[in-house]
């Protein structure tokens, strides 16, 4: 990933949509799941090159962590903090988003 990013970040962002839309994330195995929504995970944290409305509409609704990043960069805080209380259960990180997003 890092690799196609410094190639051309929108080829990052198509492989992304790719990994999505094939329901790459649904149809693998434990072990390749994991790595894949790692990377999907590190792409949303670090880079700007996709559009969050869009990312967000092609997830998997069992993925809250992804949902929670994408809907904290389309400003709806309320929401993402809602995933990470009621799904995750990860007080911890909804503490710390609130401090990050100053809300």
């Amino acid at each position: 990933m890092d690799y196609l990013e410094k190639i051309d970040p929108t080829i990052s962002t198509h492989y992304i949509e790719y990994l999505i839309n094939e329901k790459v994330l649904a149809n693998k195995g434990m072990k390749q799941k994991v790595e894949v929504y790692s990377r999907l995970l590190c792409f949303i944290d670090t880079t700007d090159h996709y559009h969050p409305n869009h990312l967000y509409g092609l997830l998997l609704q069992s993925l809250y962590k992804a949902q929670a990043v994408l809907l904290g960069c389309m400003g709806r805080h309320e929401h993402a903090l809602e995933l990470y209380v009621y799904k995750l259960k990860n007080y911890a990180k909804a503490e710390e988003y609130i401090l990050q997003a100053n809300i």
